[in-house]
């Protein structure tokens, strides 16, 4: 069995494809961060962020989680009120994050 406690920070590293947005605020993103969720292999998830948000990911994944959940939420809401004022029919946005992790998200706000 592994010492660890999970999840567990596994590294971040410089982000250098195109141009993209932080998961968490509008900045943009400059690091990929990855964190390990579990002992098995694969249950890992990465994060597109800026400087602070990859610290912040560091320091205290459920905060970190929280702001992301925020963010799209409040993505979705937007694109769900574009949609309403075009009258165009939508089907809504997948979230990226299994259920099992919005759980924790979501106990702390």
């Amino acid at each position: 069995m592994s010492k660890r406690d999970y999840p567990y920070y596994a590294g971040r590293e410089k982000y250098r494809g195109k141009p993209k947005s932080c998961e968490c605020c509008e900045r943009p993103a400059t690091h990929m961060v990855d964190m390990q969720l579990s002992i098995f292999r694969g249950d890992d998830e990465s994060y597109l962020v800026c400087e602070g948000h990859g610290m912040l990911a560091r320091m205290n994944y459920e905060r970190f989680l929280a702001e992301r959940c925020r963010r799209q939420d409040f993505l979705r809401e937007r694109v769900n009120a574009q949609h309403e004022e075009t009258g165009r029919m939508w089907s809504g946005e997948r979230r990226n994050l299994p259920p099992r992790y919005l759980v924790v998200a979501m106990s702390e706000s």
